[in-house]
This record gives structure tokens, C-alpha cells and sequence, in this order.
């Protein structure tokens, strides 16, 4: 099984989390402003099975706010939508 790991403790801004998960899993360019384009590509351009495993997520809730806890509900609503798609945070 495919993993992704996003690392809060290297995650600084919101835009380069963004990135980060675009490069690893290859999505084309999107809104990163809007959290159903990221769904969006969640659920249309993952090659499952894969496991995204957000590590040091509290640390990424001091950087990025709230804005950590809208990006880990999409990941959740898509893990929820894709067979094969899991999402965990630790």
C-alpha cells in the first residue's frame, strides 16, 4: 500500500502543504484557496490503495490554525468517498 506522509514539524505555511500533496500524488494545478478542489482531486486522481498519515498534526494546528483542521476534514471527507483511500492523523 502507498503511503503519503505529511510531517507537521516541517510543515510551515499552508501554501506549501499544498504543494507538498500536489507534487507527492502528482494532481494537477488547483485552487488551493478552495477546500473542495482539493476533495476534488482527492477523489478523482488518487491511485489507491494509499494512506495519508499526518504526523505531528498538532504541530501544524499552532502554524496553520485553523486552516490545518478544514484541509484534514477534506482528507477525511475524501478517505470517507474513495474505497481504497485512508487518512490518519497522529
Amino acid at each position: 500500500m502507498a503511503e503519503l506522509i505529511l510531517n507537521g514539524k516541517d510543515l510551515q505555511t499552508i501554501e506549501q502543504l499544498h504543494q507538498y500533496v500536489k507534487e507527492q500524488l502528482d494532481f494537477p494545478d488547483y485552487d488551493d484557496t478552495n477546500m473542495d478542489s482539493l476533495f476534488n482531486c482527492l477523489t478523482e486522481y488518487v491511485t489507491v490503495p494509499l494512506t495519508i498519515k499526518w504526523l505531528h498534526f498538532n504541530e501544524s494546528l499552532n502554524r496553520l490554525g485553523q486552516r490545518a483542521n478544514f484541509v484534514a476534514g477534506r482528507m477525511r471527507d475524501a478517505a470517507k468517498s474513495v474505497d481504497g483511500l485512508e487518512f490518519q492523523v497522529e
